[in-house]
C-alpha cells in the first residue's frame, strides 16, 4: 500500500485571530485550495469559530502585544518555539511586531522557513521614543532570520532599509493585502434621507486622526449644520494611543460626532455614507479605504504613507495634511460643494483603481508563487 504524504502545513501567526481573519482570509483560502493545510497560531478571540468554519486549524498562543516586560517577551519566544516544534509546519508567515520578532527567531532555531510580513510601522515608529528605539533594535536582530521579508508599501521598505533593519534578506513589496472586490461591490446609497454623511472607519486611536476628525466636524457644522459625522470602530484598549471612552461620550454629547460602535460587516455603513474619511498619521496600506473605494465611495484622507496610495487627489478623492484639522475641514467643505455627478465620478474612479491594482486575487497569486518557490528551493 502506498503511503500518502500529508499536505504541507502553512502556519499563520499574529497577535489576534481577528486580524488574520479580516486581512488574510483570502490568501489562506487560496493556499488551501492549492493543496496546503492551513493553521493559525494566535491568542483566542471571537474570530476563532470563523477561522474554523473556513477549515483552518486554530491553535492558541498568549501574546502580550503591547507589553515591554523582557521576561514576558522571553516567555512569548518559548511559546512560539514549542508551538513550532509541535506543529512542524512547512512554512510560517509571521505578522505583527511580536510575531515577526519572536516567531522569526523561533522558526530559524527549529529549522523552519518563514516569511515576515511588515503590515505597518505603527505607533512605535510614529512616536520616536524609547519604545521605538527598542522596537528597531529587536527588528534589526530578528529580521536576519526569515527567508523573506514582505512589506505592504514601498515607503515602509525604504524606512527599514535606511535604518539597516533588514540586512540582506530578500524583500518583496505587495500593494497592500488586497480587497475582495466581489464582496465589496458598489451599492446604491442606503442613507436615510438626512444630511450628507462623512464616515470614519477605525479603531479609536489618536494616531488614526480621531481628534482631527472631531475638530473638523465641529468646524464644518458651523457652515453645513446638516452634515453628519460618524465613527465606526471599537474603542481602543489600554494603549497610550487609545482615545478614552469618556472623551468619545463628551464628543457625542456635544453633537460633533456619532460613534456607531463595532460591526462584523462594514458594507451597509459604507453604502450609507457619502464620503469615507481617514485622517491617519500613517498606515501599512489602509484596508478601510480600499474597501470604501471598491464600493465606489469618494475618500478624504491624509497625504501620508498607506493612505495616499489609495487616493489620486481630485480623481477619486481628496488629500489633506497630516494632523491638521483645519485642512481636513477645508477638504470636507470642498467635497460638500461638489455636484452629485462629480461625486459619482470620483466613486467610479476609485472602484476602477482598486480593480486594476488592489484586487485580492492579485495578492493571492503572489502568495501562491512565493510559497511554491520558497518550498521548492528548500526541498
Amino acid at each position: 500500500m502506498n503511503r500518502v504524504d500529508p499536505a504541507p502545513r502553512i502556519l499563520f501567526t499574529a497577535n489576534t485571530a481577528w486580524c488574520l481573519y479580516n486581512f488574510r482570509a483570502k490568501p489562506m483560502q487560496g493556499l488551501s485550495e492549492a493543496g496546503y493545510a492551513i493553521a493559525v497560531l494566535a491568542p483566542k478571540d471571537e474570530y476563532w469559530p470563523k477561522l474554523t468554519d473556513m477549515g483552518v486549524s486554530v491553535h492558541e498562543i498568549p501574546i502580550d502585544s503591547r507589553g515591554t516586560n523582557p521576561l514576558r517577551d522571553l516567555a512569548t519566544f518559548f511559546r512560539f518555539w514549542r508551538a513550532f516544534r509541535r506543529q512542524k509546519p512547512a512554512l510560517v508567515f509571521n505578522y505583527t511586531i511580536k510575531s515577526v520578532i519572536y516567531g522569526s527567531l523561533a522558526a530559524r532555531i527549529c529549522g523552519i522557513p518563514s516569511i515576515a510580513v511588515i503590515s505597518g510601522l505603527g505607533y512605535t515608529f510614529i512616536n520616536r521614543d524609547w519604545r521605538s528605539a527598542i522596537s528597531k533594535r529587536l527588528y534589526r536582530f530578528a529580521l536576519r532570520f526569515p527567508d523573506e521579508v514582505w512589506f505592504l508599501n514601498h515607503d515602509d521598505h525604504e524606512v527599514f532599509q535606511s535604518e539597516n533593519l533588514i540586512g540582506n534578506r530578500p524583500v518583496h513589496v505587495l500593494d497592500g493585502e488586497g480587497v475582495d472586490t466581489v464582496h465589496f461591490a458598489p451599492r446604491e446609497t442606503g442613507g436615510d434621507g438626512g444630511g450628507p454623511v462623512f464616515l470614519m472607519i477605525s479603531r479609536l486611536y489618536w494616531d488614526k486622526g480621531v481628534r482631527e476628525f472631531v475638530e473638523a466636524a465641529a468646524e464644518v457644522h458651523k457652515t453645513h449644520p446638516e452634515a453628519r459625522f460618524h465613527i465606526l470602530g471599537p474603542l481602543g484598549d489600554v494603549a497610550a494611543s487609545a482615545v478614552p471612552a469618556e472623551t468619545v461620550k463628551r464628543w457625542e454629547d456635544a453633537g460633533h460626532i456619532r460613534h456607531l460602535g463595532s460591526t462584523t460587516d462594514v458594507r451597509p455603513h459604507i453604502a450609507a455614507a457619502d464620503c469615507v474619511v481617514l485622517p491617519s498619521y500613517r498606515e501599512g496600506l489602509s484596508r478601510s479605504l480600499l474597501e470604501a473605494a471598491s464600493m465606489g465611495r469618494p475618500i478624504i484622507t491624509t497625504d501620508v504613507v498607506g493612505c495616499r496610495e489609495v487616493v489620486d487627489h481630485g480623481v477619486n478623492g481628496l488629500l489633506c495634511r497630516r494632523a491638521d484639522s483645519a485642512d481636513l475641514a477645508a477638504r470636507m467643505r470642498e467635497f460638500l460643494d461638489l455636484p452629485e455627478s462629480r461625486r459619482k465620478e470620483m466613486g467610479a474612479a476609485g472602484r476602477a483603481k482598486v480593480l486594476a491594482r488592489f484586487d485580492v486575487d492579485l495578492v493571492v497569486r503572489m502568495y501562491l508563487e512565493r510559497v511554491a518557490a520558497l518550498l521548492d528551493r528548500r526541498s
